[in-house]
């Protein structure tokens, strides 16, 4: 699935409507209702319908692979019926997914985030009734009213710092985290924790040889003829393209930004003189033109998470879709996904002028004119002024910390 909203023991209407915001040139929509469920979302026709037996319902949004040392490729198909043997069988897979599993015969319900998480993925339980999605936008239709804790964290640190969203009520499952519920009992469980791996005691001899080998495999995964490939000049990117020379996998590099500035003109010259197929995208004048709707449309398939700084990224990969619609860059995205799948970091302009410049900042005048609320297409921008007073409280005696004229 690509999206999917979730309502169990409730009812309610299609949370999608007449939404414009998927191509149904290659999805699909799906819908499925019994006496205690309602299922609705889009899934690409190509790869990822959901499997329903007489006895379950189960899909994947996302990418889903096999790992390196398991040999047999299953597919799609394969992997959900896998899963449906036995819930287990998801520590064979790496990826960036989610995996939903419906027993419709004992009425309950597994939703698992996989070991790293980078897709977004939300709940809510209110007692008896349970709710889950990968699209915040979508629990609108039946939660309202806005978490003004949340939104002080997305002020201060520009995204949320706890497992809470915008919405109130409403959860992230974090990475390595599955959710349970039977319609009367809900619970969270960790089934991964990436800090095992950190702490992991491991003695062996960094090899080289095996070292080279998972990474070519992990591309050859991943690469098909016709990929677009980050290629900004440094490291990651020089890498993978090496590697999908190597494996004479077809490719077309990229890079973006403004023409003659470093983003677009090293790539260039790297790529002139070792013969890289390799093309710049500027943000020129073309840009400007839609810059309004790429900047509403960053903060929509973020889930409010990235502001209207992010819409070159959506221009880009409009650009790059034209070529193909996948894109192969280091984990980091290279930035072109990350008002989809990264939260972003902690420095934003507001704290380096109150803490580096050390200049007062009459914070209500901020909010009137930063260029933030002009394209942030949300309803709780109307609330955003309604809890100045809450964030004066907040930092009004923090020693040192000047960020509000007093």
């Amino acid at each position: 699935m690509v999206d999917f909203y979730i309502r169990m023991n409730e009812r309610g209407s299609d949370p999608y409507g007449s939404t414009k915001y998927f191509d149904k040139k290659h999805l699909k929509k799906f819908s499925f209702e019994n006496e205690f469920l309602q299922v609705y979302g889009y899934y690409d026709k190509s790869k990822s319908k959901p499997l329903i037996t007489e006895t379950d319902l189960i899909f994947a949004a996302g990418d889903i692979y096999k790992r390196n040392d398991i040999n047999a490729d299953a597919g799609y198909a394969g992997i959900l019926k896998e899963i449906k043997v036995n819930p287990a069988n998801v520590s064979k897979y790496k990826g960036n997914y989610v995996v939903c599993r419906i027993d419709l015969l004992n009425k309950d319900i597994v939703i698992l985030n996989s070991q790293l998480g980078m897709k977004h993925i939300y709940y809510s339980n209110t007692g008896n009734r349970v709710y889950a999605g990968n699209n915040l936008n979508l629990f609108r239709a039946d939660f309202t009213a806005f978490n003004k804790n949340a939104v002080l964290q997305q002020l201060v640190f520009t995204f949320t710092i706890t497992d809470e969203t915008l919405l109130n009520g409403v959860y992230r499952l974090m990475p390595g985290e599955y959710a349970y519920s039977d319609g009367e009992e809900f619970s969270i469980s960790r089934y991964f924790d990436i800090q095992n791996l950190i702490l992991k005691d491991d003695t062996r001899a960094f090899d080289a040889e095996e070292f080279t080998h998972l990474f070519n495999r992990s591309i050859m995964e991943r690469a098909h003829n016709g990929i677009n490939v980050s290629f900004s000049g440094g490291f990651k990117g020089r890498t993978i393209v090496s590697s999908l020379i190597n494996q004479a996998i077809k490719y077309k590099s990229y890079s973006f930004g403004i023409k003659g500035r470093d983003n677009t003109e090293i790539p260039l010259r790297i790529s002139e003189e070792l013969k890289i197929n390799y093309e710049s995208i500027y943000l020129d004048t073309e840009y400007e033109n839609n810059y309004t709707e790429c900047a509403k449309e960053a903060i929509y398939y973020s889930d409010g998470v990235s502001y209207n700084e992010k819409a070159s990224h959506i221009f880009v990969y409009r650009k790059l879709a034209e070529n193909d619609n996948s894109v192969l860059s280091g984990l980091a995205g290279e930035g072109i996904m990350e008002p989809v799948n990264f939260r972003k970091g902690c420095i934003n302009l507001l704290y380096y002028y109150t803490v580096y410049l050390g200049r007062k900042i009459n914070f209500h005048e901020y909010l009137k004119n930063t260029g933030v609320l002009r394209f942030l297409n949300h309803d709780f921008v109307s609330e955003v002024f309604g809890i100045t007073e809450l964030v004066r409280e907040k930092f009004r005696d923090l020693s040192g910390f000047r960020l509000f004229d007093k």
